[in-house]
């Protein structure tokens, strides 16, 4: 009986190992990462030149609810209620 260290090396009839089609697929998948990360890469890098990925430094301390929609998001949110007037 052989073990399962034995049947990994063992040539197959196409003349190939289980271990070597193993590394095949692992090279096959590094080379996919490595071309989606290059393609991605240069995709944002053209988006950046052409528009731009950022909004303007005013628009951002404002806040993005009335530069991108023309509106506020929520009206009767109160960060710090005002203290009430006693008399």
């Amino acid at each position: 009986m052989q073990s399962q260290r034995d049947s990994a090396f063992q040539v197959e009839e196409d003349g190939q190992t289980l271990a070597g089609q193993l590394v095949a697929q692992l090279m096959g998948v590094a080379r996919l990462i490595g071309f989606v990360f290059v393609l991605s890469f240069v995709f944002n890098l053209f988006v950046d030149w052409f528009v731009g990925q950022r909004v303007s430094a005013k628009s951002e301390l404002q806040g993005l609810d009335v530069p991108e929609m023309g509106a506020l998001a929520y009206p009767d949110f109160v960060l710090k209620p005002e203290p009430a007037v006693t008399m």
